[in-house]
C-alpha cells in the first residue's frame, strides 16, 4: 500500500519526463538527435546518458546544454536523482526559456517523488512559467499537484486552471480535467493492488459510522513510473472545514484533497 498521506508525489503521469525532454523549442542536429536524443526517447537510457555526456565533454560541440538536459533526464529514469540534479541544476538559470524550464520542471518532478512539496511547487511553477502549450501545462499540473499536498488548495486550482489554459494534446487536456473538481473529499488510501483497494472500499461501505459519508469510490490513476495506484475515496464536502469536521467526527484517517472530476460526476 502507498502511504496515505504521501500519495501525490507518485501521481504525475506515466512517461512525463519524457514528455519534458525535446520536441518543442529543443534544437538539435540530426546526428545528435540519433546518437542521445532519440535514444532517450526509445528509452535506451545508458546509451543516451552516455553519449549526451561525451557531448558536453567535448568542448567544441554545439548543443551542450541539450546534452546536459539530455544526461540529467537519463540519470533520473535510471533512478540516479542525485546525478541528475548535478546535471540540471545549472540549467535552471540559461537564458533559452526551453533548456531553463525543462531543467526546473525535471527538478521538481524529482522534489515531488522525493516528498519536497514546497521546493517542487516552486520549480515547477517556474517551469510552467518557462514553457509553453503542452510542457506547460505538465508542469502547472504538477505544481498544483504539489500544493495540494501541502494543504494550499487555491494555489493548487490556480494551477490546475493554469495547466486548463496551456494543454492542447487532448491527452494531456484530460489528465488536467481529471484534477478540476469541485470542493474536497477525504482519501483512506493509496494500493497498488486494486484488490487491497477494493476491501479497504468495502470494510468503508460495511461501516455503521464511515458510511455515512457516503458512497466510496476507486480511482485509478497512473504514478510516474507507469504503473498504477488505486485511490481509495469517501465523501464530498463544499469546504476543507467540512471535510475536516467529518474526518474527526467519523475517525475515517487518510487525508483531505481537492475532489477530482470523477470525485464529482454523477
Amino acid at each position: 500500500m502507498a502511504s496515505g498521506s504521501r500519495i501525490g508525489s507518485r501521481l504525475v503521469g506515466a512517461g512525463c519526463l519524457s514528455a519534458l525532454l525535446l520536441g518543442s523549442g529543443c534544437a538539435g542536429s540530426t546526428a545528435q538527435r540519433a546518437s542521445y536524443v532519440e535514444q532517450y526517447e526509445q528509452g535506451r537510457y545508458t546509451q543516451a546518458s552516455v553519449n549526451a555526456i561525451r557531448v558536453v565533454r567535448d568542448s567544441g560541440a554545439p548543443d551542450r546544454d541539450l546534452a546536459r538536459l539530455t544526461a540529467g533526464l537519463s540519470a533520473h529514469a535510471l533512478g540516479r536523482n542525485d546525478e541528475a540534479s548535478v546535471w540540471l541544476r545549472p540549467l535552471t538559470e540559461r537564458s533559452d526559456d526551453q533548456i531553463a524550464g525543462k531543467a526546473l520542471a525535471a527538478l521538481g518532478l524529482i522534489a515531488l517523488e522525493d516528498g519536497e512539496d514546497r521546493t517542487a511547487a516552486k520549480l515547477l511553477s517556474r517551469a510552467a512559467g518557462k514553457l509553453r502549450g503542452d510542457d506547460s501545462a505538465h508542469a502547472a499540473l504538477f505544481a498544483g499537484d504539489a500544493y495540494s499536498n501541502l494543504g494550499s488548495f487555491e494555489a493548487a486550482r490556480l494551477q490546475y486552471r493554469l495547466a486548463q489554459s496551456s494543454a492542447k494534446d487532448p491527452g494531456v487536456k484530460a489528465l488536467v480535467a481529471s484534477r478540476l473538481g469541485e470542493g474536497f473529499t477525504l482519501q483512506v488510501g493509496a494500493f497498488a493492488n486494486r484488490g487491497n483497494a477494493e476491501r479497504t472500499r468495502r470494510r468503508i461501505e460495511q461501516d455503521s459510522v464511515l458510511d455515512t459519508l457516503g458512497e466510496p469510490t476507486v480511482l485509478a490513476r497512473k504514478d510516474n513510473r507507469g504503473g498504477t495506484l488505486y485511490l481509495v475515496r469517501v465523501g464530498h464536502f463544499h469546504t476543507e472545514r467540512d471535510a475536516r469536521a467529518a474526518q474527526l467526527r467519523t475517525g475515517v484517517g487518510g487525508i483531505i484533497t481537492l475532489a477530482s472530476a470523477e470525485d464529482t460526476a454523477g
